[in-house]
């Protein structure tokens, strides 16, 4: 499973397929950091390309998407397409989750 998105980095390069690569979960807190890897296409990630970009993002108590019965990588693709509840600066919601409104890559 993936993301689909196109989100241009700071060289002006377009990344369009986005993979989890890393979940952290701190349960007791209900804290947890998703990263995410991002290519040009599937294609170009399936021929062995490293990834041009990573993000990461911090779920809190607010955004907390994870059960202990789910699958919680399919539970942090969910909820990477949806704004995030908890604001961390400046700029709206959207603009702090660029994946709000993704699709799925199966």
């Amino acid at each position: 499973m993936a993301l689909q998105k196109n989100i241009e980095t700071q060289y002006g390069v377009t990344l369009s397929y986005w993979k989890v690569t890393r979940l952290n979960i701190e349960w007791h807190n209900k804290i947890a950091e998703v990263f995410l890897a991002g290519w040009p296409s599937q294609q170009v990630r399936d021929n062995g390309v490293e990834p041009l970009e990573y993000k990461s993002f911090v779920f809190r108590h607010d955004d907390w998407p994870f059960t202990f019965d789910g699958n919680n990588v399919s539970e942090a693709y969910e909820r990477m397409k949806l704004p995030m509840q908890t604001h961390m600066g400046g700029g709206n919601m959207h603009e702090q989750n660029p994946f709000v409104g993704a699709t799925d890559v199966i």
